[in-house]
């Protein structure tokens, strides 16, 4: 039986005028399962939760377990797959292949069969779009027409493409070359816009305008992870502009964009790593791509919990978020691992500690879809923690 902590942490901050986030520190047990060797990626739940596909890095395999059982039924042979999306008919699920070829890969959930789509360089995210049959998907190669932006420049390796997968014929549609050190994809269905997160680092001028027109300047504002924008014009696409995204820790996986509504108005922007201005979250409207509001966790120390990767919960109020490195709580011990439940409406928050961890909790996870289970991957141990607040 699970024992909620009778004491309060802090007030969450809620950067949007007005709103209070509370709170609350919740012990929780969970079940440890182990499908392969050290490299579990991503775990991705069908609609009606009753299939669990991960993707194993080390082992080249993608799992398919029977979550009333949590027996493996079935198993993929994909080379160092990462990130994976399902189709809406649910009848075919996509993988991204980071081998040395790398490539989309299609399996057919009928009968396992696999068609792929060689792509240059080193493919990192991708993004399903139900309505138009399109997948979008980043890499990064060279050479490329992309600008790189000021501040430390990347390796040239790691200039950036955006490719559209037409997922009807399975072929290329188009690509397009994009700023570099791509990490993430998502596409909004509301807005029909691609965003595209960078692992890069911006400086601008920090100062104050004179009197007359003139600029003094005091410092160095630094900018991480700008994330930009593009549009279909006449099925073409195009860069519309750019805002500021999430911090993002190089030591650890790229933090990934997702949605924070049911309908994708809003984007959920990570921050997996400390900045300026620290925050944990960011939502971002992209209706005209303002910021709507950040959401700041804080840890027994008053600084933000760093946010690898979210999942919102279709049809209710529950959205999750994984924790990417260990918090200091005095409640804790050295090393644990948390879970944060935001509501959506009210922006309340409690946080959870998962037991049965002893490595990082840094890749992708799944929710069951009443919101009430987890699916978390251990990449260090090759785990699958199934996880339960109640």
């Amino acid at each position: 039986m699970n024992q909620r902590l009778k004491k309060a942490v802090k007030l969450g901050l809620v950067l949007m005028a007005g709103i209070l986030g509370i709170c609350a520190l919740v012990w929780a047990a969970s079940q440890s399962f182990s499908y392969g060797q050290p490299g579990a990626v991503q775990a991705l739940l069908n609609d009606d939760g009753s299939r669990l596909y991960v993707s194993y890095y080390r082992d080249n395999k993608v799992v398919e377990i029977d979550t009333e059982t949590m027996q493996q039924v079935r198993q993929f042979q994909i080379e160092w797959p990462a990130y994976m999306e399902l189709s809406e008919d649910e009848l075919y699920l996509y993988a991204i292949s980071r081998a040395v070829t790398a490539s989309i890969k299609r399996m057919r959930l009928s009968d396992g069969n696999i068609d792929q789509i060689i792509l240059e360089g080193d493919v990192i995210s991708l993004s399903y779009d139900p309505d138009g049959n399109r997948l979008w998907v980043v890499h990064r190669t060279w050479p490329m027409d992309g600008d790189v932006m000021n501040g430390p420049a990347p390796p040239p390796s790691y200039a950036g493409i955006l490719t559209e997968i037409d997922t009807t014929d399975f072929a290329i549609s188009q690509n397009l070359a994009i700023e570099s050190y791509p990490i993430s994809v998502w596409y909004s269905q509301y807005s029909d816009k691609v965003y595209v997160m960078h692992g890069l680092v911006r400086t601008e001028p920090a100062g104050f305008e004179t009197e007359g027109g003139g600029f003094v300047t005091t410092g160095v504002a630094l900018l991480c992870n700008p994330i930009t924008i593009y549009g279909l014009d006449q099925d073409r696409l195009y860069c519309i502009g750019e805002v500021m995204g999430g911090f993002y820790n190089d030591d650890v996986m790229p933090a990934q964009l997702d949605k924070w509504d049911d309908d994708g108005r809003y984007m959920a922007v990570p921050s997996s790593s400390y900045g300026i201005p620290s925050f944990s979250m960011r939502v971002i409207d992209t209706y005209d791509d303002s910021v709507a509001f950040d959401l700041i966790f804080p840890t027994y120390f008053d600084s933000p919990l760093p946010v690898n990767f979210v999942k919102k919960v279709t049809g209710n109020t529950d959205f999750w978020v994984m924790v990417s490195g260990d918090i200091p709580y005095e409640n804790l011990p050295e090393g644990s691992w948390v879970v944060v439940r935001v509501n959506t409406d009210t922006l309340e928050h409690e946080i959870y500690t998962i037991d049965q961890v002893n490595a990082r909790l840094f890749g992708n996870f799944a929710v069951s879809p009443d919101g009430n289970t987890l699916y978390l991957t251990v990449p260090h141990t090759g785990e699958i923690i199934v996880w339960s607040p109640d």
